[in-house]
């Protein structure tokens, strides 16, 4: 048996843009563990382009075959805005 430096009981996790860098890394990843892809809404006017991107590039296999699908995680922007009750108080 050949030793790739595949560990079939490994995962990472990677967070996913649709960026060149983002999408190097999860490629990158990919040859020697399964990777689960990030990606991080907050609310921005941005965000659909970017799911489409991703979208695309996890549809199309380019990022390798190891790769599972997208998870999401979501942030409030209004408390990214705004700050704690603490740094509006002082």
């Amino acid at each position: 048996m050949v030793d790739d430096g595949f560990d079939e009981g490994q995962e990472t996790a990677v967070l996913l843009s649709g960026g060149l860098d983002s999408a190097v890394l999860v490629a990158h990843e990919a040859q020697r563990a399964w990777v689960r892809p990030l990606y991080v809404a907050t609310g921005l006017a941005w965000e659909r382009t970017e799911l489409g991107v991703v979208a695309s590039l996890l549809a199309s296999g380019a990022l390798g075959a190891r790769v599972r699908s997208l998870a999401r995680l979501g942030s409030s922007k209004r408390h990214q805005l705004h700050g704690s009750s603490d740094a509006r108080s002082k």
